[in-house]
């Protein structure tokens, strides 16, 4: 579990479905999910006369709300908080709130794999919108993939992109090969091998932070960096900002910050698709579920969640456990659990602690007593529960035995 402050790491994901026209429901899939391949999508789109547009995410944090201007997160749904990406959506509405909304429908999983089925919204203040019909088939289906087993394919805008900060185009051509490298050490390993490795803390993908290259980069970025530390506001980049900052995470490498100084995060699941048919298929499902989680739950120590999106979070490695997982994935999955309710439960970073005071903080008592309403009958909604329970009868007050009583029943609740 990944996750960048001056105290921590964690985070968590979901998978979800839906349906081409304007879908009513979602599923939860354990092993591969479905995917679609844009040509599909055009072919279905243009049999139902369906105009579609093609979204590339230009923000960090974007958020797929419910519906259009609504200011609730997609419920099951991992990339509730979107900080690179492809979609497909429907035409843009204009919300309550004046502001255009596009209807997601598809999500880009990776070019080799092909599309999920979505049903969210997105605002249009964070996508570069492009028409998608039989008029720009070779276009739609060359997908800009900065991924790097794809990269240096595209020498257009992607390129252009980078080499707008000098020295940086450079700089990520290295850290590709970088990444490459890592890659292949499963080479010629067997599946329980590769899994060994990929969930150890010696796996050089874990390791690529230390990497030159990675340092390389980090000094390129300096003057993009310098930009958006004016404000960490992301609205203020310029458009040439925000597309470096795009192609850089597509790459892997997505803009965080800690006490005031910005660095990149390495997003791994940006290019790990690669080892998924060397992993057993246990621990392919446990990666792919991994991958859809955001990049960063903890920055400049806060919480960038609530506490309801991270129970909701956990009960999806709650069903993934439940599910037969099995080994070195059960056990992977049963960190990533416990790891997030600890941050639901027992925060104590500075900038989000559960008990300020000396008293439970009034988002995290809401938080935990919607949650465990909403989750009742799930392990998720029971810790949550018999938590809030405990602290209630002490008065809301922190006391050290209700939390060290509560840490064993998480260490027991997959175990």
């Amino acid at each position: 579990m990944l996750f960048r402050s001056s105290a921590a790491a964690a985070a968590l994901v979901l998978l979800a479905g839906g349906a081409l026209a304007a879908p009513q429901s979602q599923e939860v899939f354990f092993g591969q999910p479905p995917l679609v391949q844009k040509e599909e999508i055009l072919r279905q789109a243009e049999a139902s006369g369906t105009g579609l547009v093609l979204l590339k995410v230009t923000g960090a944090g974007v958020r797929l709300r419910q519906g259009p201007g609504s200011s609730h997160d997609v419920a099951d749904m991992a990339d509730a908080d979107v900080r690179h990406g492809e979609f497909v959506a429907s035409g843009a509405t204009t919300a309550g709130d004046g502001r255009q909304w596009y209807h997601v429908l598809y999500k880009l999983e990776s070019p080799e794999a092909g599309y999920s089925r979505q049903d969210a919204w997105i605002c249009a203040d964070y996508v570069e919108a492009s028409p998608l019909g039989s008029g720009r088939r070779r276009e739609a289906s060359s997908v800009r993939s900065a991924r790097p087993e794809a990269a240096g394919a595209d020498a257009g805008g992607a390129g252009a992109a980078l080499a707008a900060v000098p020295g940086l185009a450079d700089a990520v051509a290295a850290w590709d090969e970088a990444v490459r490298k890592a890659i292949r050490a499963f080479d010629g390993l067997s599946p329980a091998e590769a899994d060994r490795l990929y969930a150890s803390e010696r796996s050089p993908l874990r390791r690529l932070e230390d990497a030159k290259a990675y340092q390389d980069a980090d000094r390129a970025a300096q003057p993009l960096f310098a930009r958006w530390a004016q404000s960490f506001d992301d609205a203020r980049l310029s458009p040439a900002d925000k597309a470096c900052f795009a192609e850089l995470a597509r790459h892997g490498l997505v803009k965080a910050m800690t006490e005031g100084t910005p660095y990149f995060q390495v997003d791994q699941g940006a290019f790990e698709a690669r080892l998924y048919a060397r992993l057993s298929p246990a621990m392919a499902d446990y990666a792919r579920l991994k991958r859809r989680q955001p990049a960063v739950l903890v920055e400049d120590a806060g919480l960038l969640f609530s506490i309801g999106e991270m129970l909701g979070w956990a009960l999806e490695w709650e069903r993934f456990i439940q599910a037969g997982a099995t080994g070195l994935a059960r056990s992977q999955a049963a960190a990533q659990y416990e790891a997030l309710m600890e941050l639901c439960l027992f925060s104590d970073l500075d900038n989000s602690p559960a008990f300020a005071g000396g008293r439970m903080a009034e988002d995290v008592r809401r938080g935990l007593e919607e949650g465990a309403s909403r989750l009742k009958g799930t392990v998720t909604g029971r810790l949550a529960g018999d938590y809030l329970r405990d602290v209630r009868q002490n008065g809301w007050k922190y006391n050290k035995a209700v939390e060290r009583r509560h840490r064993q029943l998480l260490g027991q609740a997959f175990h």
